[in-house]
This record gives C-alpha cells, structure tokens and sequence, in this order.
C-alpha cells in the first residue's frame, strides 16, 4: 500500500516536471520566434551607438553560452547531485528549466541596432529560408521526442 506521503511526493514531482517542461517550451518558443520574426525591442537600455548594442547582445550571448554549456559538464551534475541533493536522473529537467529562463530573459534584453542589415532575401528565396528554418525546428522537436 503506498502511504499518503509517496502519494504527495509523486504529485508534487509531476507538477515540477510539469512545470519546468513548460518553461523550457515557453522559452524556446520565444527564442524561435526572436529567431523568425526579429529581435523585438521591447526594452530599449539607451545606448547611444550600435558598437555598445553589439557588445550588450554579446554579452547576454556569453551568459547564454555559459549557462547552457556549463551545465552539460559532468562536474556540474556531481555538484548538482551533492548540494542540493538533486537526483542524477532530473538533471535533464533543471537543465531544461535553467536553459529557458535563461532564454526568456536574454529575448526581452536584446538590444536592436540602426545598422543595415548584412544580408537580406526576398521573394522565393526568403520561402525557402522559412521552409528550411520550420523543418530545422520540427527536427528538433522530433529528435527531441526519440530522447
């Protein structure tokens, strides 16, 4: 018989993955739609010239870098199994959770730039690029599902 304790815990677990699933999905969709659409300028930190935005977006490039690559290391898994007592096989989970928060705060932050673009298409090639970018997506999705 499993006590109401079990019951609670297992409850309480599924709501967590719940949860950090959802904010892993959330911020990869506002990273693809970043991605798709453009960065959005909802928050604009004042910087007078386009050499200080690049270096800002560089910057929360770095922090995303960090965070997304330090935590696939295996000494970052032994400590988040003795500090905090985190279980090897939800790594995956907080991974997933970290990596979307990280995502949704670096989208609202970047800083758009004045300067032309490098690199514009139109027309049947600009199709071809969004039909290109929708299957990487759905690739990843679908790689993401045979884990």
């Amino acid at each position: 018989m499993v006590g109401i304790e079990t019951m609670t815990w297992f409850m309480t677990a599924r709501i967590v993955l719940l949860l950090t699933g959802l904010i892993g999905v959330l911020g990869e969709l506002a990273y693809f739609l970043f991605l798709f659409l453009r960065p959005f300028g909802w928050t604009d930190l004042g910087f007078r010239n386009d050499i200080t935005s690049v270096a800002f977006d560089c910057l929360l490039s770095f922090i995303f870098f960090i965070q997304h690559s330090g935590m696939v290391r295996r000494s970052f898994k032994a400590r988040l199994l003795q500090r905090w007592k985190i279980p090897k096989h939800y790594h995956c989970t907080v991974y997933c959770a970290a990596s979307g928060v990280t995502l949704m705060r670096i989208v609202p932050l970047w800083q758009q730039t004045n300067q032309d673009v490098l690199l514009s298409i139109r027309g049947y090639l600009r199709v071809l690029a969004c039909i290109i970018f929708v299957a990487c997506v759905a690739g990843m999705c679908w790689g993401l599902e045979t884990l």
